[in-house]
């Protein structure tokens, strides 16, 4: 693992944390996300013990803050890990527990670690999921997810993709009925205002699922 700069040149300051399993890193199960504080969510099989899941700092060490704060850690690790605009991380894939409560597959957590209990997925999805992508336009900000999956919550017409709210609630409004194979991928199209920052960006509303 490595950190660049937006001229892409190496940034000879970033340190990686070495995982307990030097080989994690290479797994095909990594996945990651930054917080807007440039701090990297990390999740691998192994990394940082069984906790499949680590925050580094921007210097590249793990904050124990949030190790301590996620306990066990996901059962396995996740393949799938989105942030929004006020730093709440989302992740999903195929594990069942995290830090030891029950997580059908999707999780919140704090930028900080702790698991948000208002987060309410029901029974969550009852296949893996394999990619999100966070929409904050509009009057439904959500996640959209794709994945082999059949339900979510227990609602059949959420196979394979569908979206939800920030706070686990399915949005039925938004259907992928035609989606026959499992959603391994999302495109999402930005309109983004050149003058916008960031965390300002505007979301257009067409979504692409690959199959």
């Amino acid at each position: 693992m490595y950190k660049v700069t937006s001229t892409g040149a190496v940034d000879t300051a970033f340190s990686p944390y070495q995982p307990t399993d030097a080989s994690a890193l290479n797994a095909a199960s990594v996945s990651m996300a930054v917080l807007s504080t440039g701090h990297a969510i990390v999740s691998a099989t192994g990394i940082d013990g069984s906790r499949s899941l680590v925050k580094l700092l921007p210097a590249g060490g793990p904050d124990t803050t949030f190790r301590t704060n996620i306990g066990s850690g996901l059962s396995s690790p996740a393949k799938a890990i989105v942030v929004n605009a006020a730093d709440q991380i989302f992740l999903a894939g195929g594990f069942i527990t995290i830090s030891g409560a029950t997580a059908p597959r999707i999780a919140k957590l704090s930028s900080a670690g702790i698991r948000d209990t208002n987060f309410n997925p029901g029974s969550g999805f009852d296949g893996f999921v394999q990619t999100m992508v966070v929409d904050e336009s509009g009057t439904t900000p959500g996640i959209y997810v794709g994945g082999n999956f059949s339900s979510y919550a227990s609602n059949p017409t959420a196979a394979k993709f569908c979206k939800i709210s920030f706070d686990g609630t399915y949005l039925p409004a938004f259907s992928s009925t035609y989606v026959g194979g499992s959603s391994r991928s999302i495109i999402s199209q930005e309109a983004a205002d050149a003058e916008a920052t960031a965390n300002a960006q505007a979301r257009a509303a067409q979504i692409l699922p690959c199959t």
